[in-house]
């Protein structure tokens, strides 16, 4: 988010975004931190007036709540987007965002039926299918529960089971892939006709799961 470049009616709705108040907490601390940690080496400069610091605060925290990530890995950037930013999560979301660099717009595709009145809902994670243990760390820090099919009702055992035996499968092809960077363990596949049927068995659980995205669709 380019803060500077905004016209003030956006900066307007990008501060009108929700915020945890628990995200603002954690930002004021590490700020009061820092300019503790800095004030003996610059004796006689200004920091910014309480004022200034409060909006800082404010808009880490909202960045912190809202934050859309631009791609399916750390390095593809990340950004808060007006609506976007406004969706809810689901670990069985009904829509894909993409975010078209070009245009400088964030597009959302359905991935499966949405029936009228039902809610959108996109992923907050960087992986649709991790287990529950590791999704918990996104709900955290974004401070909220989670109450989808895969992680509450009868199905979230063995919603779970699925996406632990997604995970497998999935660092066994990327130990296939890149053997220089994972290390092949007796699950590796050794052939690319097994790293196949390992690809053929993930997509029978995330059909199963009802996990879908556009690359799924074209498999």
């Amino acid at each position: 988010m380019a803060l500077d470049g905004l016209s003030s009616e956006q900066h307007e709705v990008c501060f009108e975004l929700y915020h945890d108040p628990h995200a603002a907490v954690r930002v004021r601390n590490r700020i009061h931190k820092a300019q503790e940690h800095f004030k003996e080496e610059m004796v006689g400069q200004r920091f910014p007036n309480a004022h200034k610091v409060e909006s800082m605060i404010k808009l880490h925290a909202i960045y912190q709540t809202n934050v859309v990530r631009l791609g399916d890995d750390e390095t593809s950037g990340s950004g808060v987007f007006p609506v976007a930013s406004r969706i809810n999560h689901s670990c069985v979301p009904n829509l894909q965002i993409h975010y078209i660099p070009e245009t400088r717009k964030l597009v959302a595709h359905a991935v499966l039926h949405v029936n009228k009145g039902e809610e959108l809902t996109i992923n907050y994670s960087l992986k649709v299918w991790i287990p529950r243990k590791q999704r918990t760390d996104v709900f955290g820090r974004r401070s909220f529960r989670c109450a989808c099919r895969a992680c509450t009702g009868p199905q979230a055992a063995a919603s779970e089971s699925r996406r632990e035996m997604m995970l497998e499968l999935e660092f066994d092809l990327a130990a296939f892939d890149r053997p220089d960077r994972y290390t092949p363990h007796i699950g590796t596949p050794r052939t690319p006709q097994q790293a196949l049927e390992v690809g053929e068995d993930l997509i029978d659980l995330l059909r199963a799961e009802g996990i879908a995205d556009q690359g799924l669709q074209k498999a």
